[in-house]
């Protein structure tokens, strides 16, 4: 009787290790809404399915869901919104140019806000002037040269400023300010004045923090450092060979370039140009790896929220969406637009305070959502073309078989093992491969966004679920929810099929491999 009893209260205890399916019992046919709401009334979401939302395009073209006007906070997805805008800005192959005019023992940089700006980026520019002439004294530059060390190694912040005098530290989003231009110049001459960087500090990566839930609510998402080295350091553990010597005696920010007003007439004029990578390939590695830091200051290079809002305003009319009632766009990244400073800590590596300000999230409706990975789908067929973008606009209005467009799998992450945040969506051997998507999470929510390439076509989908810990929802509730959810709306589109996929594509996207730049060009000017 006792073992009886033993093994009746484990039964009970054991939590449920089967997957819910809304085709377990349904023997009829069944629309992907009606297995959404099914999987709401049967998981941890029951009690607020209203705020949950589902979207899809079916073969007819048409946009069908559950509460697919609803605007919902979407996270990272929002930065389709902003790879979209920069498509429309630059084009595909736009290569950002940064320019380096050297006369005498003086040199300025002309920058082309180039959001991808790094750390390797400045030393392989110390580098340079060191070859040309190591006797420079004086750097000027623009406000178009954005210098952004961890944007690339770390996606969660795009400005950085360890004050190692008054023991703070500033993190936020790169913004034309007063005080980022400040900021600017302080990290600028620590890493020009290459002297000093054996003995000074510069921050190798953040992490969110405090973690506890409690503090989270109460303080926002803080900037935490996790781990500092010295400037020589770092340089070392990305270049071999001896440490560059440069002793600049001035760095200021100018509005004009000075050496253009230049009398000196005897000394040689040297000018070197730096290239970005192409933005197709910026845009693939910032969406696969979810860059906040990237999509911010490429926004902020085309004018901030006021330009995206007015382009998709426009975009949105001409496609017949309701605009402004179908999405609000306060970032480019879809984290909260915060400047935050916390004093700190260093060596037992805690906050003892913190200050921020903060803004509403972007939000936006599946609709909207999903008209705007119809655009993208669209814009990417014709990246080898000339067709202009008014041309382009037109083409939206008729209509066309979802079958017959492609895939634009230069973008975004494809569920398999290692590819950027799709490496754990249905990464298993049925569905590998099938999906390419955006994936959003923030502290209350989590979503998904992109194509599904199935037996019936390819089908666009936006899922953004919303839970609450104090309403028995979790992060994990709706990371299983939507995995769940994927392979039953895959069922009922007749099964999936493999997206071709280069799969060095995947490899350089990854951060160890994407350089900053990939070629350079030397003349005079």
């Amino acid at each position: 009787m006792r073992s009886f009893v033993l093994i009746y209260l484990s039964l009970c205890l054991t939590p449920k290790l089967f997957a819910y399916s809304c085709l377990n019992t349904s023997t009829t046919s069944i629309t992907p809404a009606e297995c959404f709401k099914k999987h709401l009334a049967n998981s941890a979401f029951a009690t607020q399915q209203e705020t949950q939302s589902f979207t899809y395009m079916d073969s007819n073209n048409k946009i069908q869901g559950v509460n697919s006007d609803l605007l919902v906070n979407n996270a990272s997805e929002s930065k389709l919104f902003t790879a979209l805008l920069a498509l429309r800005n630059y084009g595909a192959d736009h290569q950002f140019e940064t320019k380096i005019y050297i006369q005498g023992n003086k040199a300025h940089i002309e920058g082309s806000k180039d959001p991808s700006f790094d750390r390797k980026a400045i030393y392989r520019t110390i580098k340079k002037l060191q070859s040309v002439n190591p006797n420079i004294s004086e750097i000027t530059y623009d406000q178009n040269f954005y210098f952004i060390p961890e944007s690339l190694d770390n996606p969660e912040y795009i400005f950085i400023y360890n004050d190692l005098d008054n023991d703070k530290i500033y993190c936020g989003p790169y913004r034309d300010n007063s005080a980022s231009r400040e900021f600017q110049l302080v990290l600028l001459e620590r890493y020009f004045k290459t002297k000093d960087w054996n003995k000074t500090k510069t921050l190798k990566s953040f992490s969110y923090a405090p973690s506890s839930s409690q503090a989270l609510e109460k303080y926002g998402q803080a900037c935490a450092k996790i781990e500092s080295k010295t400037i020589k350091e770092d340089y070392q553990a990305k270049f071999s060979g001896s440490i560059p010597s440069l002793r600049i005696a001035s760095i200021k920010r100018t509005q004009h370039n000075p050496l253009f007003y230049s009398t000196d007439t005897t000394s040689f004029r040297e000018l070197i140009i730096y290239k970005s990578q192409p933005l197709i390939k910026i845009l693939r590695h910032s969406l696969s790896r979810s860059n906040n830091a990237v999509m911010d200051a490429l926004l902020a290079g085309m004018g901030g929220k006021d330009f995206a809002t007015q382009k998709l305003q426009t975009m949105m009319t001409l496609l017949k969406i309701k605009g402004l009632e179908d999405f609000v766009m306060n970032s480019a990244s879809g984290i909260k637009e915060k400047w935050i400073r916390t004093t700190k800590n260093h060596q037992a590596k805690i906050n003892s305070h913190v200050v921020f300000e903060s803004i509403q999230n972007n939000t936006s409706t599946g609709r909207a959502m999903i008209t705007i990975l119809d655009a993208i789908q669209r814009y990417s067929g014709n990246f080898e073309g000339t067709l202009p973008w008014e041309a382009f606009i037109n083409s939206f209005l008729p209509n066309h078989t979802l079958s017959q467009l492609i895939i634009p799998y230069k973008f975004m992450a494809l569920n398999t093992k290692g590819d950027g945040t799709m490496r754990n969506v249905l990464n298993n051997s049925t569905y590998k491969e099938s999906i390419v998507a955006k994936t959003g999470t923030l502290s209350g929510v989590k979503s998904l966004a992109g194509f599904i390439n199935t037996k019936s076509g390819k089908t666009h989908f936006s899922i953004v679920l919303n839970y609450s810990p104090s309403k028995k929802a979790t992060k994990s509730d709706a990371v299983n929810l939507i995995n769940n959810f994927l392979q039953d709306f895959i069922k009922i589109q007749g099964g999936s099929d493999r997206v071709t996929f280069d799969q060095n594509l995947v490899k350089s996207s990854h951060s160890k491999v994407f350089t900053s730049f990939d070629s350079f060009e030397e003349r005079t000017w």
